[in-house]
């Protein structure tokens, strides 16, 4: 893979940009599956999507967090968790690759705060606590979007149904994230819990082909 610049940006537009970057985690998540079967970068595309519900629940002074960055960071969310950079999957991607795509340390910074530390275990809530203490809202509002996406009904339905223990305790995880990234944003939870029983969107792999805007 080139190492100069985000191997799918445009010649004319050579900087990152939502497109370029849906297209980049396509290829980073290429072999990954969700559950269902579906193509793993569903996950991400929902992510990012979500951030445009957060967006109108947040305080009128804090809607300007939601920007193409940090739509951008929520489209490369797991990358750096998931994925590697090479096909003997021996290295994976790392800031230093997305430095050298292109994208600028803001977005690095929301990635590497979403990201599980490597060679460290924490729980789930001292990873928020992590989270909430950076202080940076932008990767709040990614990891909110992501908790939202990992408590869709039928997700989490199709999963109670394999592992009832594990659904069970992940649904409680992520509903305790949702609780307070809320807070930390100042946005009301119940609209987040709202929003995630009314089946805000597809989950299969038509959502892949939806237009993510700001």
């Amino acid at each position: 893979m080139p190492t100069l610049k985000n191997p799918f940006s445009d010649v004319s537009s050579p900087l990152p940009t939502i497109e370029s970057t849906r297209r980049l985690a396509a290829f980073l998540h290429k072999d990954q599956k969700v559950a269902s079967g579906a193509p793993y970068i569903v996950h991400p595309i929902r992510v990012a999507q979500n951030l445009q519900k957060i967006k109108a629940l947040l305080p009128d002074d804090k809607k300007q967090i939601i920007s193409e960055k940090v739509i951008m960071a929520a489209l490369l969310h797991d990358a750096m968790e998931d994925c590697y950079i090479n096909e003997a999957k021996t290295r994976k991607v790392n800031e230093n690759d997305l430095r050298n795509w292109g994208y600028d340390e803001k977005t690095i910074a929301i990635v590497r705060l979403v990201s599980k530390p490597e060679g460290v275990n924490l729980s789930y809530d001292q990873k928020t606590d992590l989270l909430i203490s950076s202080g940076n809202l932008a990767a709040m509002c990614v990891k909110l979007a992501d908790n939202m996406d990992n408590s869709h009904p039928i997700r989490q339905s199709r999963l109670s149904r394999k592992q009832p223990e594990r659904a069970a305790r992940l649904t409680a995880n992520y509903a305790r994230s949702i609780e307070r990234l809320c807070g930390a944003l100042g946005i009301d939870p119940k609209l987040v819990f709202q929003q995630i029983e009314e089946k805000y969107q597809p989950l299969g792999v038509s959502a892949a082909d939806m237009i993510i805007e700001i």
